[in-house]
This record gives C-alpha cells, structure tokens and sequence, in this order.
C-alpha cells in the first residue's frame, strides 16, 4: 500500500525501562570544610529533617551538580511552645528588597514576625528562588504523572514527629533552582547553574528545626531531567567563616570567590555587617554603634590630647572638577593650611 506523500506516517517512538534500573556509583561528597557535627547525604528524591543550636552552620551541598534541594527551616523554641514559625519568603523579600537572600547586607532569611533564623555566609552558586513552591502532587498530577513522588509530600513525613502540621504545598528556600521572569511576568525556570561540589552555607540565628530535600522532579530541567542526591553538613558555632560569593561568567565556568580585604582581621572583629562591592568584603557599619556615633569617633576619639586641630573640619565630598583654587570650601583650606597640626596631633 503506497503512502501519499501529503500524509505521511508519524514517527514511532520507543522507551525501554529497566524493571531494576542500574545506579550508578554514587559520586563522594566534597571535603568537609571543619569537622563536621553532622554529616548525612539525602539520597535521590527523599527529605531529612535535622536539629540544629543557635550559631552552627549549615552547609547544603549539590553533590552531582544541577540538582534542586528545598530547605526549611523553624525556630525550636517556638515549636515546643506550640507556635510554627519557619521561613517566610514574602517577609524576607519585603524587608532586603532582594528575590533571595545573599551573603551580606541583606544575607538574612526571617519568619513570619520578622525575626532572622537563618544568614547566608557563603553561596557558590548565586542562583536559587523563593517564588516557587516546592513540588508537590497537584503539580505532577496537572502534568499527567499522578502518584509521583513529591518534596511536600517527603517534607510532611520528616516533619510530623515535630509537630509540624502537613501542607499540601510547602513554601521553601528552594537551593539552586534556577528561576527567573519573562517579559510577561510569567515564572520561568532552566536547568540549575550548580556543579558538583556547589554549596551554600548558612549560620543558625536561634536553635533550628530544620529539613533538606533531594528534589524527585524528573519531568522538567529543573534538576536537568535527571535527580541526584543533596550533602548536608553542621559544622560548630566556635569555627569561623569568611562570607563569600561566587560569580560566573557561565553557567559551566569556574566561580570565582570575593575575597577579602588586608584590614579585614582588624574591622571584621568590630562587626558582621558586610556588603561585596567589587569582588571584596567591606563594613556597611560596626555593631553597638550608628552613622552618628561613628561620625563621632572619627572626628573627636581618633586624637588623645589635642582636640583642636580636628574641631576645625567635617566631613565633606569630594572636590568638585574645575573648581577654582579660591572656590574651595572654608573645610578645604582648613586642611591644606594645618596639615602638620593635623599629623602631630594623630601622632599622640
């Protein structure tokens, strides 16, 4: 029988499965940046729950590359009064302004009444969401796949010894989940930047209850069609981190770390409140104190005996280009004209 040309046969396609599918050798986690309190590996489309003290880190670790964990996390000692207070997305994108915490100024994740429980020390990555919810039944049901296995669905059965009540949609911090918004305001998503070895590390603000998840989504890019396991490591509050962030030029290239500064070790013991600007880490401003105060400092504390010299000056911009010499600001000439007075009296 011939086949007209204006209607020819569609294409055939063919899956095989396996009955018992073949894993693959497990790829090792990366080395523990401390001795690690905890150490557990997520395994491919479950969920864990774990305990965690006030300044412990928490470092979430995308251990084949290209693989989304959602986290949440609750403050303990609400939950044993009763009261369920975990991370809230709407709140923490109000009060930084960001779609996503970062290391830095605007580095912590609050609840809903406000309050930080987690900061954000490192992020190797610096693509993640807090628009989505994590997956759940209704969203493979939508897709045809009913009875698929779900984050939701993992979280509640990690979370119901703690008296966490279950949820038919979890709201997360979702960890390398790779979103972002079309001109139409629709919410888009792409296979994740991370690579093996990515991590994120977080410091706990107040004792925690908290939960990772290997995400099971295997219908979409956003694990790269194919789940793989998460690393979770707690590391002790007594050891230090410096805050870091990684930037890439592509998704495939090496990130590049910021870095720190040479007064660092001096002006980081004074305060945690850091920004990146440039590739390095520099103070936003040093805690216990204000702009005022330290306006303060400067001016009158920089100087033990002879006051005087400083009284004469204030703090100004920069000179304005083109200016002429006789323009200057009264400031401006107070320093040209005393800076010997100035420099004995710094020596003192």
């Amino acid at each position: 029988m011939s086949v007209a040309a204006d209607n020819p046969p569609s294409d055939l396609v063919l899956e095989v499965r396996r009955v018992s599918p073949r894993r693959p050798e497990q790829r090792p986690l990366p080395p523990p940046l401390a001795d690690p309190l905890l150490d557990l590996r997520v395994d491919t489309a479950t969920a864990r729950s774990y305990e965690v003290k006030a300044g412990q880190y928490i470092q979430v670790i995308d251990v084949e590359g290209r693989q989304c964990s959602d986290f949440l996390a609750f403050c303990a000692r609400q939950l044993a009064g009763g009261t369920e207070r975990g991370l809230d997305a709407t709140t923490t994108r109000n009060l930084t302004g960001n779609a996503y915490p970062q290391p830095g100024l605007f580095g912590k994740f609050f609840d809903q009444d406000m309050r930080p429980l987690v900061e954000v020390v490192r992020d190797t990555v610096g693509r993640h969401d807090t628009f989505a919810l994590a997956c759940n039944a209704k969203y493979y049901e939508d897709m045809g796949y009913p009875g698929h296995l779900n984050c939701t669905d993992n979280f509640n059965a990690q979370l119901a010894p703690y008296g966490i009540a279950a949820r038919r949609g979890w709201p997360a911090l979702n960890f390398f989940y790779n979103t972002s918004f079309g001109e139409a305001n629709q919410l888009l998503f792409d296979e994740p930047w991370s690579q093996p070895g990515d991590y994120v590390l977080l410091r706990a603000m107040t004792d925690l209850v908290c939960a990772s998840s290997a995400c099971p989504d295997d219908i979409d890019p956003a694990n790269a069609w194919n789940p793989t396991d998460i690393g979770v490591r707690v590391y002790p509050a007594e050891r230090r981190f410096s805050m870091a962030i990684a930037h890439r030029v592509t998704p495939d290239s090496e990130p590049n770390l910021t870095k720190e500064t040479a007064f660092h070790p001096r002006w980081s013991r004074l305060t945690r409140q850091l920004t990146e600007y440039r590739g390095y880490w520099l103070p936003t401003s040093f805690d216990g104190h204000g702009a005022i105060e330290e306006y303060w400092a400067c001016r009158e504390g920089a100087v033990v005996m002879d006051l005087s010299p400083l009284r004469k000056f204030e703090v100004v911009g920069p000179r304005r280009r083109g200016a002429a010499a006789g323009g200057r600001h009264p400031q401006h000439q107070e320093a040209r004209h005393r800076p010997g007075r100035l420099h004995r009296g710094l020596q003192r």
